[in-house]
């Protein structure tokens, strides 16, 4: 028989619509063929179980894979609470921060000014300048400190679930 013959009577065989398939099934539920010896690993990682978990989870209580569900979505609405409070108390730190340097900053010009205006001007250049520059480092660290983090926090993945 030619090639062409072939091909045409295999196409005959098939059928129109292929019949419906079964569910996936996990692999450690497969039966190893005779003679054979099967070794299954399976991993999953993420804060809800695999779909064949799930499946497995219902059959033992058929309510369990919606009250999974709603505890995921409870616990990602807590964690994103939290850190909208986090946000915001850093939020607060850095004004007061900003506040309280600004305030020292202002007493040391006026310190400066009066020491130098009282006849002691080698002390207030050194409070001034002193003063003056230990507050610019205390700003270029925050931002240096800021950067950094940012830079980390882009560079290491979170850990997932377990």
């Amino acid at each position: 028989m030619g090639k062409k013959k072939r091909q045409k009577q295999a196409l005959k065989q098939k059928p129109a619509h292929p019949p419906a398939e079964a569910p996936p099934q996990h692999p450690a539920t497969q039966p190893p063929q005779a003679g054979q010896r099967t070794l299954v690993s399976f991993t999953h990682s993420g804060p809800l179980p695999d779909p064949f978990s799930f499946r497995a989870y219902a059959e033992v209580l058929p309510d369990a894979p919606e009250r999974i569900m709603q505890m995921a979505e409870k616990e990602q609405e807590h964690r994103h609470e939290m850190e909208r409070k986090i946000v915001d108390t850093d939020r607060i730190g850095y004004f007061l921060g900003q506040l309280i340097a600004g305030s020292l900053a202002a007493f040391i010009v006026w310190a400066t000014y009066d020491l130098i205006k009282t006849g002691h001007s080698i002390q207030g250049l050194f409070l001034g300048g002193g003063g003056l520059a230990a507050i610019a480092l205390g700003f270029l660290r925050n931002r240096y400190t800021d950067r950094e983090s940012l830079s980390q926090k882009a560079e290491v993945p979170q850990k997932k679930g377990p």
